[in-house]
């Protein structure tokens, strides 16, 4: 997925979080936004990648996309960081919304590692056939503009999604 399609989904989900609470903190809303967005610091082409040089040192959608990692960061954080709770909070909802993005890319993500290092979970499966020079001309003939279509449609669909909750926020709320 791309960064605009996770940046879209975060904010879905941060005005989803608004209906439930009255008034929520807007650094959750800005942090949620750029955690969307860490995860990928592991590509040298993400928004945030490209201006660090850690991709050199990790696999793409290994350490960074793993609940383990994230979770041992995130109490690491909160304990360091107590008193900025909210943005630590945030910082975990978007890349928790990042990785569950990137379950529905072809090439998976390592969603327990290091625990269990060679077990890669994707939502999708590739059907182009059985024999493997199949496969992969299939997939370089029809996988790339799938794969952007699919991220373009997600990402319009959260988009739309949350003009709509936010216009049912002003209507009703």
């Amino acid at each position: 997925m791309s960064g605009p399609t996770h940046i879209s989904f975060a904010t879905f989900i941060f005005l989803t979080m608004s209906l439930a609470v009255v008034q929520l903190d807007p650094n959750l809303g800005l942090s949620m936004l750029i955690g969307s967005l860490i995860p990928d610091i592991d590509k040298s082409n993400s928004m945030i990648g490209r201006h660090l040089f850690i991709h050199h040192f990790l696999t793409h959608r290994k350490q960074t996309h793993s609940l383990v990692v994230l979770t041992v960061v995130f109490g690491a954080s909160l304990f360091f960081l107590f008193n900025h709770w909210v943005i630590v909070l945030g910082f975990y909802i978007g890349c928790l919304s990042h990785v569950l993005l990137d379950l529905y890319n072809l090439e998976g993500v390592w969603l327990f590692w290091p625990i269990r290092p060679k077990l890669k979970i994707s939502f999708r499966k590739k059907n182009y056939g059985r024999s493997k020079p199949v496969r992969i001309l299939m997939y370089h003939l029809y996988g790339k503009r799938k794969e952007k279509l699919i991220d373009f449609g997600l990402m319009s669909v959260f988009t739309g999604m949350t003009v709509l909750l936010y216009l049912l926020r002003i209507h009703f709320f």
